[in-house]
């Protein structure tokens, strides 16, 4: 069957309902271009992607050499997650219009997505000139080189980019990002009061200013800059929310629940916000209501393994380790990459009895971080108490190789070494650990409760001083 649907003043409405009906009859209807690219519109508006991919379908097999139509199949594919099919179409329209800056930016979004950083890097830097949107191909350009771990030249485009557009936090997190050195951080600062000095109740700018103080762990400095970011609109969530990190980060966790309690009121389906909330509260051991946090952001997000973390070391704070085992279970399932996670894990573990758990958990953990030195610490510790000095030692030891310099780690070794009746090695190593850290010797006192130890112990480090 085939009708046309050609006059210019058409009701391109009555176009869609046309397609509706070339879809249920599996006709062949034509439809003028811009009749069939309002319906491929209408779709997208509506979100149907699959109705718009079928209308993408239909005008290329009436139009082939339309660039416009295989650049918005490219696109539709792109946002169902078929880069493949979307970078063909995409090559095609280059083809046939090479030198198309739209065709080019969309190639180079699907090279980045591809991971073919250097080849989309070209193409950024192709059409950087010939852009209307520096921003936004600024931030492009920067995160390629940010991909490519060449950091100098993302924190340049970058900066560029936030500069022209200083809307965009997204941006600023990864030019922080980008930055190699605490001068690259600080160079920040001037960026952004000149900016100020220019624009002074633009609220976003203050709020970066305080984020790149916080970063710099300039705490006092920060809480100005986010204050006159709140003064500016008391409802600026960004700001409380950051005011509240900089509270934790001071140790000030009073203060950081109101202005993270503040942040949640203006967005209570925040799973950061709720995270956050409940963190603070462990912090104060409220640990019930840190819980009905967390729970909340797991709600919100069922892959936030923070909130999942959270739980399990309230529970842990109240000895409840099978409870805890639980949810440690699903952090480490959702973030297999996180050493803390393990190690929690592991030690929950090793409070139920489950030794062989625990060690399989610890292994993960140091599998992941050699250079954590809880790791070694608590997995070594497991061997100690079950009365096992040599593997203690062993394991120890083997932490030592990573990081000779730890002075811990060393005092460590001294205890196990002690134990085990291995006083002239315990001598050497103590030697070694009291001139990394002398000041650290009174963990030796911690481990060693017993009267006559410590007073040989004693003597020993009197030695060391003299």
């Amino acid at each position: 069957m085939s009708e046309e649907v050609t006059d210019k003043d058409e009701n391109y409405h009555e176009a869609v309902g046309r397609f509706e009906q070339m879809l249920k009859e599996d006709g062949n209807f034509f439809f003028d271009i811009n009749a069939i690219e309002f319906i491929i519109d209408y779709y997208l508006d509506k979100g149907n992607a699959e109705k718009a991919l079928l209308a993408c379908n239909h005008a290329l097999a009436l139009y082939p050499f339309a660039t416009q139509l295989n650049v918005e199949k490219a696109k539709i594919l792109q946002e169902i997650g078929k880069i493949d099919e979307a970078f063909v179409c995409i090559e095609i329209a280059e083809k046939i219009q090479p030198y198309d800056n739209e065709v080019k930016l969309l190639k180079a979004n699907l090279l980045q997505i591809r991971k073919e950083y250097e080849q989309a890097l070209h193409y950024y830097l192709e059409i950087l000139d010939q852009t209307e949107d520096k921003a936004l191909l600024y931030y492009h350009v920067g995160c390629a080189y940010f991909q490519l771990n060449r950091m100098p030249e993302a924190y340049q485009s970058l900066k560029k980019s936030l500069q022209i557009q200083p809307n965009e936090p997204t941006v600023l997190n990864l030019l922080l990002d980008s930055c190699s050195t605490k001068q690259d951080t600080e160079a920040l600062i001037p960026m952004f009061e000149k900016m100020i000095d220019k624009n002074p109740y633009h609220k976003q700018l203050w709020y970066y200013l305080g984020i790149v103080y916080n970063d710099l762990r300039q705490f006092d400095d920060a809480l100005y800059a986010l204050d006159y970011a709140v003064v500016i609109d008391d409802n600026f969530y960004d700001a409380h929310f950051a005011m509240g990190h900089v509270y934790m980060n001071r140790q000030k966790y009073q203060q950081a629940y109101e202005h993270y309690k503040t942040a949640w009121t203006l967005n209570k389906e925040s799973a950061d916000v709720n995270c956050h909330l409940g963190a603070c509260l462990e912090k104060l051991e409220l640990f019930e209501s840190a819980i009905n946090y967390y729970r909340k952001a797991t709600q919100i997000d069922s892959h936030y393994a923070d909130a999942w973390f959270g739980m399990g070391v309230c529970l842990m704070s109240k000895e409840k380790w099978y409870e805890a085992i639980h949810f440690f279970k699903r952090a480490v399932k959702l973030d297999k990459e996180n050493a803390t996670y393990w190690v929690a894990l592991a030690e929950s573990e090793y409070k139920t009895g489950n030794v062989v758990s625990s060690v399989e958990a610890y292994k993960q953990a140091v599998a992941i971080a050699p250079l954590q030195a809880d790791v070694w610490l608590n997995w070594s510790f497991i061997h100690y108490e079950q009365g096992d000095n040599d593997a203690a030692i062993d394991l120890i030891m083997e932490g030592l190789e990573e990081m000779p310099d730890n002075a811990e780690m060393q005092y460590r070794v001294v205890c196990y070494l002690i134990a085990a009746g291995q006083y002239q090695e315990a001598v050497k190593f103590l030697e070694l650990a009291l001139a990394l850290d002398y000041d650290q010797h009174k963990v030796l006192f911690e481990f060693f409760p017993r009267l006559e130890i410590q007073k040989a112990l004693q003597k020993l480090i009197n030695q060391f001083r003299q």
